[in-house]
């Protein structure tokens, strides 16, 4: 039944073919490649806010309407900002390097992180000279031991963890470890790109500030992500790298007057393609459940 989900299983000549999943990414469902197929069967329009035409206005809305179907995926409020990325790896960067280090000057690690979320802390902390801290992954299963050593910071710090990780497979007590790190006033930082593959994420129960994922992980394409942030943790992110024209709003006297919604952060040329593949993975996966 669920072989006809994949028009893999439809191309390969030995049909015995077996599928082994290695966890690193997950086969594409067919409906999957007809979204991406269907932006340059029915749009085909210019990346950004560079035209003004039917077609553009009716790509636009479908957009909108997936980010607001990607907040309710992850039990985001509605208020919550929806960031496409180029993957969950882009999602981490884009927050460590947008973090105001004026209010931020310490950013905690474990040792179980996958190398995409402590490779950016490590070269942001040495290049700001900011404080950088590496826990042990058992501090996110001892509870006392973990709050004993936020306590110790007294710096405004960011906290990075994984949800799930990719070594031991075990799963980690978001909402347990979010109250801890906001007991002390600060913010977390989640990479939920293992645990999303196969169980409910719930941003808005766990109280996460910053949650990244991607596509590929749930059956969508390569090269597309999502970074989820909580409306109040926004006012956190400085973006000192915006030099993509979608991200001004007008230039007035030579002077750049940038967006201030998602619009504002999105300086890539954006991924409509994947962002409606991703879309249809999304959709098949509240379709069949997690629980199947």
């Amino acid at each position: 039944m669920y072989k006809q989900l994949f028009s893999i299983f439809d191309t390969q000549i030995d049909k015995n073919f077996i599928y082994f999943d290695a966890a690193c990414t997950y086969l594409k469902y067919r409906k999957t490649l007809e979204w991406i197929s269907r932006y340059y069967e029915k749009y085909a329009c210019c990346s950004g806010d560079r035209e003004s035409s039917a077609l553009w206005s009716q790509l636009l809305s479908e957009i909108t309407n997936i980010r607001k179907s990607i907040l309710n995926f992850v039990w985001a409020n509605p208020q919550d900002i929806c960031i496409f990325t180029s993957s969950a790896t882009d999602g981490i960067n884009r927050v460590v390097r947008w973090i105001d280090i004026s209010v931020i000057k310490h950013i905690v690690v474990t040792d179980i992180e996958h190398n995409s979320n402590y490779l950016p802390q490590y070269e942001f902390t040495r290049e700001k000279n900011l404080k950088f801290t590496i826990l042990s992954y058992i501090d996110l299963k001892d509870f006392w031991s973990l709050e004993w050593k936020l306590s110790k910071i007294t710096s405004p710090f960011l906290f990075c963890c994984t949800q799930m990780s990719n070594i031991t497979w075990e799963v980690f007590d978001i909402e347990a470890i979010s109250r801890l790190v906001h007991k002390y006033g600060w913010y977390i930082l989640v990479d939920a790109t293992q645990f999303i593959a196969s169980k409910q994420e719930k941003f808005s129960h766990f109280d996460i500030d910053f949650l990244v994922f991607s596509a590929h992980k749930i059956g969508g394409p390569t090269g597309i992500g999502s970074l989820i942030i909580k409306k109040d943790s926004f006012q956190l992110l400085r973006n000192s790298t915006r030099l993509w024209w979608w991200t001004v709003k007008n230039i007035e006297k030579f002077t750049p007057n940038y967006k201030s919604d998602y619009a504002g952060f999105e300086w890539w040329v954006q991924d409509f393609w994947g962002i409606l593949g991703f879309w249809w993975c999304i959709k098949q996966i509240k379709d069949i459940s997690y629980q199947k």
